[in-house]
């Protein structure tokens, strides 16, 4: 007191030091109570416990008079920034009650929040400011400080002291600390134009919270959608793909999740995406709107079907693009392709104008306009098809249209290539012509730069000639060309071209057809060959070949000996073992089975083989002959004894073996002048 130390207690215990501070009083002594005496309370607490510290009020006062008055307050409060908040749990109390005449005052300091009352009730100065001042019996002074309000617009926090006193005493003070809180902040990207049907981005939405990292908040945006589907990803995400969407988290989570906000909305129109947004913490974000136009899908309008004429540039009229609920500035882009006609367009926007891709580029009146220029030139006869897209600036997609385009004219169907045989008459089959469009009489010109060509019919001059041309109608023509025929006398590469036009002056387009004229089959063949009587021998070196092409094609080849029996090994062979052998099938067939050849000649001396080949282009080979020598086997003149168990056997059966010394003795073929054993 004054400076002087009055009293002191020490407490070694928890129990020791609760049990002297439930209401028990500091004896201090006597002193005398001046102006400016400073009383002061020290406690100093050891403790191996972490966390442990006071948390008491402790009223002074003396023997000789009242205490000050007691104020009771929170020790904080939350508040919003900038919005007005009612503090409760303020009041104050008189130890000793107040005499007749008696007041209270209460004086409250914030530093920076406006505080004020409204229950008026006692003397009341400074509502509205940071420094409010009530004067009044107790019961007025707590009637004013019920309607206790506070409005704080600094981060993040404030303190609000509070000084009782009366008219008796001294005063007390107690504070309490102001959190005050900032709302977030929402902001959008402005008015968004979507496609129907398309799924879209909404760019631009982010949350800002200046004490969201500081308070750890937990923010929660919600944002609804009258008709559209909203979407998003990331965590903390509920309701994606309806029409209410809800992301919780951090600051910087529900600001990644919004980085992925899309919308999909199903019909053309106007629409509103609403944005709502707290931190958990009492502070509410100011609702943002988002105005959402949604243009239709574009629609492609062309005709199924067009027949056009042969080689001219012809006007396509019902293209046109159509789209509901256009919005300012948007652009279109048709795409035409022909698989082989030229398009053409003119106007602004147009691209590609005379090639089978045409595009044309701008506002729907602009390409609309463009369209109604389009046309079409097919070069040959025949069906084609154009294919129509369109997209629009605001990514919405048509469906694809295609045009059946029948171009009038001759049609000329006939094979790739062709072989026939050297000098032979051969029937071209599958040479044949039709006719798109109305019926006309038809020319149809043949070119043979080697062969002679021929067809029979009404109509048809240059037969026997390179040159053939068949005139009439449709039925006229392809009966004439169903008895076409080509001679060629030259081996080798031709061609012949076809061409057709019909009175109305439209022509086919040509087709070429690769001719090959093989030559004759030739047999190789050695002049002289031996071999060993009654032993099947091979006969090497017997061969078939032709010039050209003889892929598909079949050849014949006959072998006649006038006495020996032949015989080969493969497919195709009939007469083996006999003294006519055939081999038919491909070359490669006849060839590997010729390398199997053998005769067996069951005489001595001197015999023929003759060979004949033929394709079946019905061409023959030159015939080839063999002169074909015998010569007898060698013979061996057994032992007197062997020849003796040899006649023993002779008599009784030629077939019979006789073994002698373990090997094994034949008499084949019977003997011819003395007795002899041909040794196996």
């Amino acid at each position: 007191v004054g400076g002087v130390t009055k009293v002191t207690d020490t407490f070694t215990s928890l129990a020791a030091a609760n049990a002297f501070f439930s209401n028990n009083a500091v004896d201090a002594g006597t002193f005398s109570s001046t102006a400016g005496l400073l009383v002061t309370v020290k406690l100093d607490l050891t403790t191996s416990t972490a966390g442990f510290g006071f948390g008491q009020q402790f009223i002074l006062g003396a023997t000789d008079g009242s205490p000050p008055p007691i104020v009771a307050a929170p020790n904080s409060v939350l508040i919003q920034q900038g919005q007005i908040k009612a503090i409760t749990g303020v009041s104050v109390s008189e130890a000793v009650a107040l005499s007749a005449g008696q007041t209270v005052t209460v004086n409250l300091k914030d530093t920076n929040g406006i505080l004020s009352q409204t229950a008026g009730m006692g003397t009341v100065t400074g509502s509205g400011t940071t420094n409010l001042t009530i004067i009044g019996t107790v019961a007025q002074v707590n009637a004013d400080l019920a309607t206790l309000k506070v409005k704080d617009s600094i981060l993040p926090t404030d303190t609000i002291k509070i000084t009782s006193s009366d008219s008796r005493s001294g005063d007390s003070v107690t504070t309490i600390k102001v959190n005050v809180n900032a709302p977030p902040t929402i902001t959008v990207g402005g008015a968004q134009i979507l496609s129907q049907g398309v799924t879209a981005a909404i760019p631009g939405v982010s949350i800002a919270d200046p004490e969201a990292v500081f308070a750890n908040e937990t923010l929660t945006v919600t944002l609804a959608d009258t008709v559209g589907l909203l979407s998003a990803t990331g965590t903390g995400i509920t309701g994606s793909g309806t029409t209410s969407l809800t992301l919780t988290g951090s600051l910087a989570q529900v600001n990644a999740d919004l980085t992925t906000l899309a919308d999909t909305e199903g019909s053309p129109g106007s629409d509103t995406i609403t944005v709502n947004a707290n931190d958990g913490r009492g502070g509410m974000a100011t609702q943002e709107t988002i105005g959402l136009t949604i243009s239709g899908t574009p629609a492609v309008t062309a005709p199924a079907n067009v027949t056009l004429p042969q080689g001219k540039a012809t006007a396509i009229g019902g293209v046109s693009l159509s789209e509901s609920n256009t919005t300012a500035g948007e652009t279109f882009t048709t795409t035409l392709t022909d698989t082989a006609g030229l398009l053409s367009a003119t106007g602004a926007g147009v691209s590609g104008s005379g090639t089978t891709s045409l595009t044309i580029t701008g506002s729907l009146s602009q390409v609309n306009a463009d369209l109604a220029t389009l046309t079409a030139s097919e070069g040959a006869p025949g069906m084609d098809v154009i294919t129509l897209g369109a997209t629009d600036s605001n990514g919405g997609t048509a469906a694809p249209a295609t045009v059946s385009v029948t171009t009038d004219g001759p049609v000329i169907a006939a094979p790739i290539k062709k072989t026939i045989g050297l000098g032979q008459t051969t029937a071209f089959k599958g040479i044949k012509l039709s006719e798109i469009g109305g019926p006309t009489n038809l020319t149809v010109t043949l070119q043979d730069s080697k062969g002679l060509l021929s067809a029979t019919g009404a109509g048809v001059s240059g037969s026997g000639t390179t040159t053939l041309t068949v005139t009439g109608t449709l039925f006229q023509v392809n009966n004439a060309l169903a008895t076409l025929t080509d001679t060629s006398s030259k081996a080798g590469k031709d061609n012949i071209k076809v061409n057709a036009i019909d009175s109305l002056g439209d022509n086919a387009t040509a087709k070429t057809i690769a001719v090959t004229t093989n030559g004759l089959p030739v047999i190789t063949a050695p002049a002289t060959a031996t071999v060993k009587q009654g032993v099947a021998t091979a006969i090497g070196g017997v061969k078939l070949s032709e010039s050209g092409s003889t892929k598909g094609e079949t050849f014949t080849v006959t072998l006649t000996d006038t006495n020996g029996l032949l015989s080969a090994a493969g497919k195709g062979i009939t007469g083996n073992g006999t003294t006519t052998l055939t081999i038919t099938g491909s070359l490669q067939l006849v060839n590997g089975d010729l390398s199997h050849l053998k005769d067996n000649e069951p005489g001595l001396g001197g015999d023929t083989i003759t060979l004949n080949a033929t394709d079946s282009l019905g061409n023959a080979a030159a015939p080839a002959s063999i002169a074909v020598t015998s010569s007898a086997a060698a013979w061996v003149i057994p032992p007197p004894h062997v020849f003796v168990a040899a006649m023993a056997g002779f008599g009784a059966d030629l077939a019979s073996p006789a073994h002698v010394w373990a090997e094994t003795w034949r008499p084949s073929p019977p003997m011819l002048s003395g007795p002899r054993v041909q040794l196996a």
